[in-house]
């Protein structure tokens, strides 16, 4: 059974999340929005989906590195990437599913699904950890805002480890695979926030 993007669950899981503290971070609480901000004009033709695509597949992923491809100049800004992004989603039933996305350049090189985290053979690759809920609460408020909002950026999400975390993939990398992740955030959230316009179900195991 799948659930289009628009009956949203962002709503619900951010009544779970735990408040991020922004005095702790320096910065002044964000006001309440009653409504969401209007997608950037240019966006717009993103915005008009057609094809459906479901989270999460390789078919989803490589959707949305299409658009690295068709808008170079958006990602361009954000510098060349060297990274392998290894999603892991857990399942409500206990299963999870695992993606490659190998990073090169200007563009998303390469999607595949792996069977565990330890299969990854990638270089440079470091893994985001988190259930399904979480991950489809940020790719919500991409649709809903034409980007995320400061609450579901892949920083946000994994600054405390949770609900979101990163984890090594290989023994002996050490810290340093992890701050490439940071050393390329901005990249990284470029290409989830291409999925803004995308249209978006969710699998159910």
């Amino acid at each position: 059974m799948t659930y289009p993007v628009r009956h949203t669950a962002e709503d619900a899981f951010d009544a779970t999340v735990r408040p991020l503290d922004a005095a702790a971070l320096g910065r002044a609480p964000r006001p309440a929005l009653s409504v969401a901000p209007a997608i950037p004009a240019g966006r717009e033709r993103a915005a008009r989906p057609s094809t459906r695509h479901v989270f999460p597949s390789v078919d989803w992923f490589r959707a949305v590195g299409t658009r690295m491809t068709d808008e170079p100049d958006r990602y361009r800004d954000t510098g060349v990437m060297d990274v392998t992004l290894v999603p892991r989603i857990r399942l409500p039933d206990g299963a999870e599913r695992v993606y490659v996305l190998e990073f090169r350049g200007y563009e998303l090189r390469e999607v595949s699904e792996v069977g565990t985290a330890a299969e990854v053979t990638a270089r440079h690759a470091v893994c985001v950890d988190g259930h399904l809920a979480a991950w489809r609460a940020m790719i919500e408020n991409i649709a809903r805002h034409g980007g995320a909002d400061s609450r579901h950026t892949l920083n946000s999400l994994t600054l405390h480890e949770w609900p979101l975390r990163l984890v090594q993939v290989h023994d002996g990398a050490g810290q340093l695979e992890l701050d490439r992740f940071y050393r390329f955030l901005d990249g990284l959230q470029q290409f989830f926030d291409g999925s803004a316009g995308l249209a978006t179900e969710f699998a159910e195991p």
